[in-house]
Order: C-alpha cells, then sequence, then structure tokens
C-alpha cells in the first residue's frame, strides 16, 4: 500500500466558499480562493463535509444536510455568531441546493479542484460545533436531530464560558451517549465511502465540551474508544483503495486541560490512533503549547509514524500594533510559530483563515493582502520567521463577557494585579515569556534589529513612583519610557533595553512599600518584541 503524502501547511475551510456556487452555478466559483494559496504553501485543504455539524447532501442516515430543518429563515435581524446576517445563511442553503438541482456533489467539486492544483484534500468533521446554541444566532438552524433528541445533547447546568450559557442550555452533543458516538462514526465511514478524500480530520476542538459538567473523568474511555473505531474505518478504507489514508486529529493545545475535557490526548499519541495531532484552540492562536511534550510522545509510537503540528487560528488575541496591524498581528502569530519549529514540529495548520474578520487588519477587516499570503509562507520556514518581526505573549484572557477562557488551553496568566513585595511577593509572581530564539547571535549577526519589551498596565498612574519592574531578575525603570496605542486607546509602556534572553524570560511587575492602592494597578499584557533587520 503506498504512503500517505503529508502535507507541510493544512488549510481549514469552514464551507462558506460554496457562497460563491450561486448565482452563476459555477462550481470553479467555489474554488476561487484556492490559487491564492496554493501560492503561499498551502498543500492540504481541510473541507468541512457541511456546516457546523451538518452535512452538505440529503439521505443520509446519520445527519441531515445544513438548513433544511429550517422553518423560517426571516427571523428579524437575527445574524449568525460570524456577524453573517441571516439572508447570508439562507443563501448558504440555497447554494446547498442548487448543487445537488445541479446533479453535482459539493464534496467532489472541493476535490476536483484541489486535485487540479495539486493539493491534497481531507474531509473534516466538527465534533461539537456549539453556532447554534445561542438563541441570539444561529438557534433557527438546529437540526431535527438535535431537536428530536434533546437527551443527546449536554443540556442545562452549562459553564459560563459555553455558547448558549444565558439560557442555561447547551445545544452540544454529549457523547456519553453511544448514539452520539456512533452518528459521527458513521459519517466518517460514509464520507469515505461516497467521497475519494485523501484523509480525514476530526476535529475536537470545535469544539469543547463534550460532557456535561464535571462528569468528562468518567467517560475519558469512551473517547479513547471512539478514536480506535475511527482509526479503524480509516484503516479499512486505505485497504479497499490500496493506498494510504491520513487520519488527522485536532485536539487541545494544553495536554493536562485536555484530560479534563474527556481527551486522553497522551495516550492518543503514544498508540499511533492518528497520523496527525494539531495542537490548537477551540478560540484564538494560542501563545503557549504542550507541543515539546506532544512530540515525544508521538515519536514514542512504534505502530506509525505519527507526527505532531502547530495549530494556528487566523485570528489572535489583543496585542499591541505592529507594522500597521492592530488585530489578529501578524507578528504575533509568527512568533508561536517560530517557537513551535524550534520545538521541532512536522507542520502547520491553520483554521478560520479564509474568514475576513480573522485575519489580521487596520481599522477594518480586510480581502486577503499580501501580507496576509506572507504570513501563510513564513509560518512553515524557520529562516523566515528568524529574520521577522515576531512579538512574543503569553496566555491572557479573552476579551468580552464570559468569554474569558477557552476550554483546553492553559490558564490564563493575565491580567493579574500588581503584587505587593512587602507582602511577601517576589520572583514566582513573575510571569514567564518564552522566546526560543538564540538572540545574542541574532544580535550579532543583524537579522534582529533591536528588542523591546511591551506591558499594557491599566490604572498605574498614580502609583509610578512604586511600581517596580524586572525582567530576569534586573531592574528596568518604567518611567519615562515611550508608548504605543491601538484606535481602542489601550497602551503600551515601550522598554527597549531589557535584559531579554534566549529561553524563558522571567518579567516581574510589582509594588513597592506596604499601602494598598485604590485603584489597584493591573498587568494586562506582557510582551517582548524582536524587531526583524
Amino acid at each position: 500500500m503506498s504512503e500517505a503524502r503529508l502535507p507541510k501547511l493544512i488549510f481549514n475551510t469552514d464551507g462558506n466558499w460554496m457562497l460563491h456556487y450561486l448565482p452563476d452555478r459555477d462550481p470553479s466559483a467555489v474554488m476561487k480562493m484556492l490559487p491564492d494559496l496554493v501560492g503561499s504553501g498551502v498543500d492540504c485543504l481541510s473541507v468541512l463535509v457541511g456546516i457546523d455539524d451538518d452535512i452538505s447532501w440529503r439521505g443520509s442516515p446519520h445527519a441531515e444536510m445544513w438548513g433544511d430543518a429550517v422553518e423560517q429563515w426571516e427571523v428579524g435581524n437575527r445574524t449568525s455568531s460570524g456577524g453573517f446576517a441571516a439572508e447570508r445563511l439562507k443563501h448558504l442553503h440555497d447554494c446547498m441546493v442548487a448543487v445537488i438541482e445541479d446533479g453535482r456533489e459539493l464534496m467532489n467539486i472541493y476535490i476536483e479542484g484541489c486535485r487540479a492544483a495539486g493539493v491534497t484534500p481531507y474531509a473534516s468533521f466538527r465534533m461539537n460545533d456549539a453556532h447554534t446554541s445561542g438563541e441570539k444566532i444561529e438557534a433557527h438552524v438546529r437540526s431535527r436531530i438535535k431537536r428530536d433528541h434533546p437527551d443527546w445533547l449536554i443540556g442545562p447546568l452549562i459553564q459560563a464560558e459555553t455558547l448558549g450559557w444565558q439560557c442555561g442550555y447547551s445545544w452540544q452533543w454529549d457523547y456519553a451517549h453511544e448514539a452520539v458516538r456512533n452518528r459521527f462514526l458513521g459519517l466518517i465511514d460514509e464520507t469515505l465511502e461516497r467521497y475519494d478524500f485523501d484523509g480525514v480530520e476530526i476535529d475536537w476542538m470545535r469544539q469543547p465540551p463534550f460532557f456535561r459538567p464535571a462528569e468528562a473523568y468518567k467517560h475519558v474511555d469512551k473517547l479513547t474508544d471512539f478514536m480506535v473505531r475511527a482509526r479503524e474505518i480509516v484503516d479499512r478504507h486505505a485497504r479497499a483503495r490500496g493506498r494510504a489514508l491520513t487520519l488527522v486529529a485536532r485536539i487541545a493545545p494544553d495536554l493536562d486541560e485536555a484530560h479534563t475535557l474527556g481527551m486522553d490526548a497522551r495516550a492518543w499519541m503514544r498508540r499511533g490512533l492518528a497520523d496527525i495531532f494539531v495542537l490548537g484552540s477551540a478560540s484564538l492562536t494560542c501563545p503557549e503549547m504542550h507541543l515539546a511534550e506532544a512530540i515525544e510522545h508521538a515519536r514514542s509510537c512504534s505502530e506509525r509514524d505519527v507526527r505532531v503540528y502547530l495549530g494556528l487560528e487566523g485570528a489572535y488575541r489583543l496585542s499591541s500594533p505592529l507594522e500597521g496591524f492592530e488585530t489578529s498581528v501578524p507578528a504575533a502569530q509568527r512568533a508561536v510559530a517560530h517557537n513551535a519549529h524550534a520545538d521541532g514540529v512536522d507542520g502547520v495548520y491553520i483554521f478560520n483563515y479564509d474568514q475576513r474578520g480573522h485575519r489580521a487588519g487596520v481599522v477594518e477587516s480586510q480581502d486577503m493582502i499580501e501580507e496576509h499570503k506572507q504570513l501563510l509562507r513564513d509560518v512553515t520556514r524557520p529562516d523566515a520567521l528568524a529574520a521577522s518581526t515576531r512579538c512574543y505573549t503569553v496566555t491572557s484572557s479573552m476579551i468580552g463577557p464570559n468569554r474569558s477562557y477557552a476550554h483546553g488551553d492553559p490558564r490564563p496568566k493575565l491580567p493579574r494585579q500588581l503584587p505587593i513585595l512587602a507582602f511577601g511577593s517576589g520572583p514566582r509572581h513573575a510571569v514567564p515569556v518564552r522566546v526560543a530564539d538564540d538572540v545574542e547571535a541574532g544580535l550579532a549577526a543583524g537579522r534582529i534589529k533591536k528588542i523591546e519589551l511591551r506591558l499594557r498596565l491599566t490604572d498605574h498612574e498614580d502609583c509610578m513612583d512604586r511600581i517596580v519592574c524586572e525582567v530576569n531578575g534586573e531592574r528596568v525603570d518604567l518611567n519615562d519610557r515611550p508608548t504605543v496605542s491601538n484606535r481602542w486607546d489601550d497602551t503600551w509602556i515601550q522598554v527597549d533595553d531589557a535584559p531579554v534572553v534566549q529561553g524563558g524570560n522571567n518579567v516581574l511587575v510589582a509594588l513597592d512599600g506596604h499601602q494598598v492602592p485604590d485603584p489597584w494597578p493591573v498587568l494586562n499584557q506582557c510582551e517582548i518584541v524582536l524587531f526583524g533587520a
């Protein structure tokens, strides 16, 4: 049996490419984005089999076509979670219907377009999409199977960090039920029977949770058994075709947090239950991941050649303005990629990059511009990353109510009130910022032009005489430093002489004296910026 060609850059598309099928009913219009991606280094397209966790064809015994259960599309000013107006959601469904009316298969449009471009096509399955959980957004496109089987859903008692918290009810699947697990296994089997994909992606990060609150620990074996059975299905189809098929699993970036969700990811890698494991967040690109440990587990598998990929999201957490960008700053993505290559990753996977609102922007979201394409070209090339401007950050809370933490990410280190040294605080209260680059050699060679420490503080102006800053144990004065601000008036203090080193950098920002301040200063973000020559 021939070996599968493993890609260097996997691009996941969420199904919205089909929006272009109408009005001209032109299959090539669906694939119009692909040439730019191929020119930017993408060699694999992972195609969502439908929308959310429904599918794009009719007649399946396991699922229905997305939108077929909608009773009324016009529901006031309701929008999707992506900000699309309701009529655009209807247009998605109309495009699916038009493809079928024309005697075509949407998945084959993707597959044939990929083959013509020399790109590997995978089928992507979102294992627990949550878009329909919120009553304000896509509730009207809930599938008939979910409406008919509320006992298969997580239901009440949902955590505040999960979509649907306002109504106290989650419409996500509860994987404690065998029927739920069999539904997805049946879909994987059916898809490989119907379509000539080169592999399957099981996307566990779209999205946790998979069980009722506090019950995941009881069901770890159920998700492991699911992966065993999925592996068997993919291998059976590979034998029938006489060529290898690739199984991809997108898992949590923090392996400890993965286990709390019911994923024994360490065992999955050691047992070779997938060929490629992508560590990626359920939300925004995570600056800290357990990639090095994951690689150790993958390499210990004796049954298969297991690979580990860095998972990027199109969007990044708020960071300071750089290179003309204020949102999803490419320099922050490049820093994550540079650290990942130092860990030894085998490739890169990017999610949601076909959505304009998730790509880097200055004021408004933009179509894909040269800087976006350049980021795609850079993320698989350690040499290009080493010569670029990079912004190294730590995990911080997301901006917005009740979305402070994404399941599976490392717990946020920031924001935090400044500790008071007189009360016993000290080096253990420092914020760790990892820079895998050889900073000293980079400065000497001229590929690093300069280094900046950037700190975003609030409620600190009246306490500046008390603030103590140390970087790797060396005192750094924050007074009279320049600042940089974005259009929302978030402001960062810039320090251009901080003693940054290769590896772990410990940044302590604390208060001297005994008086408890009011208001209490808060360190919101901490960054180390390496400016490329």
